[in-house]
């Protein structure tokens, strides 16, 4: 009877060593799940930190370059404000002065005036269109525009 008790008691050994091993190795699992929840919660927070700049980013992007068009079109109003001062080109001048001031040689007639203010209407339009106002900023109550002031 003396040797049936020892395999009995080196089966409890066995079974307890088995069960330890296995909550060892359950608490080690749910470690590396707590650590990858951890993870993945810190790569969620990154991406919206880099979508968060990319954004920014693009607003930035976007409101340069409505800066340099805006600064394009002021140096185009001047320019044309500067040929029209030019005394030397009758043609060239009649076309940015009213009708009244324009010699009478070069007057453009009513319907190419219209054409002419059309095709700028359009234009300004489509420019407006591309590139509209990314930051939703209300730009109506800007002063209007003084060609010897640098934006």
């Amino acid at each position: 009877m003396g040797g049936l008790g020892a395999p009995e008691e080196e089966l409890r050994q066995l079974s307890r060593s088995v069960a330890e091993v296995a909550a060892s190795v359950i608490a080690r699992m749910r470690e590396a799940g707590e650590a990858n929840r951890r993870h993945l919660e810190a790569l969620e927070a990154e991406a919206a930190r880099r979508c968060e700049l990319l954004t920014a980013q693009a607003e930035l992007d976007a409101e340069l370059i409505r800066l340099h068009a805006r600064r394009e079109a002021h140096a185009i109003l001047a320019a044309a404000r500067l040929r029209s001062s030019d005394p030397g080109d009758a043609t060239r001048r009649s076309t940015f002065l009213p009708p009244e001031q324009a010699p009478p040689e070069a007057a453009p007639t009513p319907d190419a005036s219209a054409e002419a203010l059309e095709e700028v209407t359009e234009n300004f339009a489509h420019f407006a269109e591309l590139f509209g106002d990314p930051l939703g900023l209300d730009l109506t109550d800007q002063a209007p525009f003084d060609p010897d002031v640098d934006p």
